[in-house]
């Protein structure tokens, strides 16, 4: 959250949340998740409470526009989300 950063601002920064279960439960606290991106900085890795792990993703302030991937990983299940890296002035966040 947000699903949009400035790509203007290298202080710009999104929670990235992954919330792992297992059979329908939240895995037990302190699961590691690995973490992943193709553009800007995260968090290598968080340990869920509850289930849920949370990173931080930091842009890179290079005033390109792309979209980004982001990976999580915990045990053997991986996911990816991509966020939109965007210059503030031709988009409302």
């Amino acid at each position: 959250y947000p699903a949009k950063i400035s790509i203007e601002d290298s202080t710009a920064t999104a929670e990235i949340w992954a919330t792992v279960r297992t059979g329908g439960s939240p895995v037990r606290d302190n699961t590691i998740v690995k973490f992943a991106t193709t553009a800007g900085q995260i968090t290598s890795e968080s340990q869920t409470i509850d289930g849920l792990a949370v990173a931080i993703l930091i842009s890179p302030g290079d005033n390109r526009p792309r979209q980004a991937e982001i990976v999580a990983q915990a045990i053997t299940v991986r996911d990816t989300i991509e966020i939109d890296f965007i210059i503030a002035a031709q988009d409302d966040f």
